[in-house]
């Protein structure tokens, strides 16, 4: 099984979580920096996908997943657009 292949989408919702726990945390004052904060990491997980440190061809979980120049064109334009997402909703 080539669990590797999901990298980006562990990272994205992993940093998800972790935007979730911490708005339990912060004061409402400081809610704002919180989605700069998301799309920072956003912008390191795109840029971890883009420098092809993260697998780019193959299969796991018997055929299920597959990963090729389609899903990871979908991948980096759904990052693009959630960092825009994240940017247009803090201003």
């Amino acid at each position: 099984m080539n669990s590797s292949l999901l990298i980006i989408e562990f990272l994205v919702a992993l940093l998800g979580l972790g935007v979730l726990v911490a708005d339990l945390w912060i004061a409402p004052s400081a809610r704002r920096s919180l989605a700069y904060v998301a799309a920072t990491g956003l912008l390191v997980i795109l840029t971890f996908h883009a420098g092809g440190l993260a697998p780019a061809d193959g299969t796991a979980f018997a055929g299920m997943f597959v990963a090729d120049a389609l899903s990871n064109f979908f991948k980096t334009l759904f990052l693009v657009c959630g960092i825009a997402m994240l940017l247009i909703s803090a201003s």
